[in-house]
């Protein structure tokens, strides 16, 4: 997967806030996992993978459903937030 960037953690955030809080983890997992994929893809070929985008994880948060870009950072954005954050440290680490 490439470097996370804040844009990224935004559009992953706003992916995990549209589906249902029990779904979250998985899907955030494979959002990882096809990130991963689309990195290793793009770094052989030098181009995006059809399905899993380039490595970045906005290029895998945008081929999903989005909840609207919140006003103010409000509970379960923070949760969701909090969520990647943690992830994406047991997956760089």
């Amino acid at each position: 997967m490439r470097a996370v960037q804040l844009a990224d953690l935004e559009y992953v955030t706003r992916a995990l806030l549209a589906v249902p809080a029990g779904a979250r983890v998985a899907l955030l997992d494979d959002m990882l996992d096809t990130a991963a994929r689309g990195y290793a893809y793009h770094r052989i070929t030098g181009y995006a993978h059809p399905q899993f985008g380039v490595g970045t994880l906005m290029s895998v948060a945008t081929r999903l459903p989005l909840a609207p870009r919140p006003a103010a950072l409000d509970r379960e954005y923070l949760r969701c937030l909090a969520m990647i954050a943690r992830r994406i440290g047991r997956v760089s680490s």
